[in-house]
């Protein structure tokens, strides 16, 4: 064996040795930084700092960048005033498909419980929401989980079709809608008195 290759090994070797004790070094200092950032805060920030140090240097985020990079909650849009809605079987309602009746209902109920702070989350399906609405304003609750139940089986289950009784059940709900939505208007406006009143 040729000597410079000797010497080329001796180099690597010493080489390695020195990358092995490296690592152990920083294997040992992080844990031991570790177990005194239970105690102390400058533990603490010796760690966050050698941990951004590696972030940058490797190409990762920081934690700070992490956080500001994870979604936000979407934000829900906000659907058409609930006044742009009219009960549909006052006039063309009969005639009109039972989907395109259903599409219609909820896409009201969803107006509607936005403008009283109930709006749908963003999280949330048509059945949770109704759940949710059924739980805060029982009088509208049932209803409205009968409108979820069929909007769920148009959007999600096609081939089962809808039930024959769905015009009579939107019938029901407007009803229902109608006469919650005056119940609030009437308690707002004799709110609205007893304030001017005052």
């Amino acid at each position: 064996m040729p000597a410079w290759m000797e010497k080329v090994g001796t180099v690597l070797k010493w080489l390695v040795f020195a990358v092995l004790a490296i690592a152990v070094i920083v294997f040992l200092l992080r844990g031991g930084l570790r177990y005194l950032a239970n105690f102390s805060q400058w533990a603490r920030d010796l760690l966050a700092a050698i941990r951004a140090f590696f972030d940058r240097l490797f190409g990762r985020k920081t934690e700070k960048e992490r956080i500001a990079d994870e979604p936000t909650e979407p934000a829900v849009p906000r659907p058409r005033p609930f006044s742009a809605f009219s009960n549909p079987f006052d006039s063309d309602g009969a005639r009109r498909p039972p989907a395109e009746l259903i599409r219609y209902s909820f896409s009201a109920l969803e107006a509607w419980a936005f403008e009283h702070d109930l709006a749908r989350r963003g999280d949330e399906t048509p059945i949770e929401f109704a759940g949710r609405l059924n739980r805060e304003l029982p009088a509208l609750g049932p209803d409205a989980q009968r409108l979820a139940n069929l909007y769920a089986r148009l959007a999600y289950a096609r081939a089962m079709g809808l039930p024959a009784n769905s015009p009579a059940l939107l019938r029901q709900f407007w009803l229902t809608l109608e006469s919650v939505a005056a119940d609030v208007r009437g308690a707002a406006t004799t709110l609205q008195g007893a304030e001017v009143a005052e």
